[in-house]
């Protein structure tokens, strides 16, 4: 006779990239650095509990992290919602502040479960988080358009999600080394760069895939 498990499971929040996943990030962050030849300005949004850019070994003079998260018992530096972020009040006073135009670059680990209640600018419903069947798939690149809005042009945003972040007005470049299999990955095409950094060995197989994409310039807009 088989016995019941005792042991109770218990999910909780992450709200962070897995280290070698958080390594990576950090490492193009200073590659893009490099190449531009200038201090850069980055977004993480949402930040969580994610070290990058505020602590060590994730700090660099030439790198400066602005965090934003809709919690504010997490503290980042600008308190607002993703889905309406290039017009956030909040990230508004921010720039006008700092001086900053626009972003060189954006780091994100989108939500997967919605938290709280909230007007969506691209379809005007109201998403009620903390929903258990997560993030609503319609809603998964309104991310994207809202990062693009607020970089500025051959601007980088790097991703961690399951599904392909690209919208217009970002380049579309070709897929670099990946260990993912195209049947198997949604969204995904060869024109796309996407790299496996992490993978669980948990029952659950949890996998990070890391996406890159530049914004257009206005040459791009032409010949496109």
């Amino acid at each position: 006779m088989t016995q019941k498990s005792s042991t109770n499971l218990l999910f909780q929040d992450v709200y962070t990239f897995p280290e070698p996943v958080e390594k990576h990030i950090w490492n193009l962050m200073k590659e893009y650095t490099k190449k531009v030849d200038h201090k850069t300005f980055w977004l993480h949004a949402p930040v969580g509990i994610s070290p990058i850019g505020k602590q060590e070994p994730y700090l660099d003079d030439n790198i400066s992290v602005v965090t934003f998260d809709i919690d504010d018992n997490l503290k980042p530096d600008i308190v607002g919602d993703i889905f309406n972020l290039h017009i956030d009040n909040n990230l508004q006073n921010y720039l006008q502040e700092t001086g900053i135009e626009a972003f060189d670059g954006a780091i994100s680990d989108p939500i997967w479960i919605e938290q709280k209640n909230c007007k969506c600018r691209h379809c005007g419903e109201i998403t009620a988080y903390r929903n258990p069947k997560g993030l609503q798939y319609h809603k998964r690149r309104y991310i994207s358009y809202e990062i693009r809005d607020v970089l500025k042009p051959n601007g980088l945003m790097i991703m961690n999600c399951l599904w392909n972040p690209w919208v217009i007005g970002f380049k579309k470049e070709k897929k670099i080394g990946t260990q993912a299999d195209y049947r198997r990955t949604p969204g995904l095409t060869k024109k796309t760069t996407i790299e496996v950094i992490y993978q669980s060995f948990s029952s659950f197989r949890n996998v990070s895939l890391v996406w890159r994409l530049e914004k257009k310039t206005l040459e791009h807009l032409q010949i496109d």
